[in-house]
Order: C-alpha cells, then structure tokens, then sequence
C-alpha cells in the first residue's frame, strides 16, 4: 500500500504540487500524488494521479459519487463514517472498485446526537472536542476506528466522535490488511511509522 500524507500546511496552499507517496510496509519513497488546491487549475501532461481538494472531480481521482460519469478513473472513498464499520465499507469498495481504489483519510471531530437516525452530525472546533475529552471518558471504537466519548449536557445526549494519530494508524493498519493500494489525505507522519 502507498501512503500519501497532506503536509501540515496543505489547507494554506496556493498553487498544485508533487506530493511524494511512502510504501507502508518498507517505508520506502513510493510514487506521486499531484494535489490541487481549491480554485487552481489542475497541471497538464502529468502521468501522476491528481486529486482536485475543492471535489469538482477535474482530476485523475475521482470521489465515488463522480465514479459513475468516469468509469475508468481512479475513485477515493472517505475513512469518515458513522454508522457500520469501516471493515465492512472497505470491503465494499474493494469489491465494487479493485485496485482504483483510494481510500482518503479525513480525521473525525464531529458531534452526534442521540439519537440519530440522519446519521448526519456537526463538525467540532478543536477547543470543544478538547473540553469533551476531559469531561467524559474516550474509548476506542473497533467498529468506526476512532474515539468516542458519550455524555450528557443539560438534557441533551451526545457522541463526540473523533481521532487522534493512533486512530489513524489502525485505520491504515485495516486498509493495508484489506488488500487497499492507496491511502491519502491529512494522516500524520508518526501514524505510517
């Protein structure tokens, strides 16, 4: 599997650039990934996958909601899920996919009420999910590969879900077991090593 992680300051990128991919078991340099910022204009002439951050699908790698319209191009999935495990979606894509998949790392911090029957949640400023984190005990869910902690604020229950550069190693460590040929997107160096 090549893994290819964001550098810290991709958000502040201006222009498309080469991102350099590591093999994850010999953690070896490994292939290319060109990334495009949102509003840039994906580079020409390149034999390397482009990935396009502002999801217009103009790129070589596609989102699977695109995957349909361009059936050849490589498609990525999101590790952010939160109902089913993350096994089981892998496998899916896997299946439906094969080696045109890109699984694309996107770290949790995100509230759920409870219940949640939308399955949709709200994204959580780091401050908060700190806060959260010291008031309610965080345990690790197998299932979704993250954290969690579940509390109660007034009369209103929740589940903060969220990640942390272990988390994120172990969703590596499936993908890689799993048979997936590549992993991107905002993964810290200490969870490939």
């Amino acid at each position: 599997m090549i893994v290819f992680a964001f550098p810290p300051q991709a958000a502040q990128e201006n222009a498309p650039y080469y991102l350099s991919g590591t093999d994850y078991d010999t953690k070896t340099a490994a292939g290319t990934l060109v990334v495009v910022p949102p509003g840039c204009t994906p580079p020409e002439g390149t034999d390397a996958p482009v990935f396009c951050m502002d999801e217009r699908d103009a790129g070589t790698l596609v989102s699977e909601q695109a995957a349909a319209q361009q059936p050849d191009a490589a498609v990525w999935i999101s590790s952010r899920i939160s109902g089913g495990t993350l096994c089981a979606r892998l496998l899916q894509a896997l299946e439906q996919y094969g080696t045109r998949l890109w699984l694309r790392v996107e770290p949790l911090c995100m509230r759920f009420p409870m219940p949640c029957p939308t399955g949709e949640g709200e994204t959580v400023p780091p401050e908060e999910s700190a806060r959260i984190q010291k008031d309610f005990p965080a345990f690790f869910s197998p299932e979704l590969c993250c954290m969690y902690c579940a509390g109660i604020s007034g009369e209103n229950a929740a589940m903060h879900l969220f990640d942390t550069p272990q988390t994120i190693s172990k969703k590596l460590q499936l993908a890689n077991e799993l048979g997936a040929a590549y992993v991107f997107g905002d993964i810290p160096l200490e969870a490939i090593q």
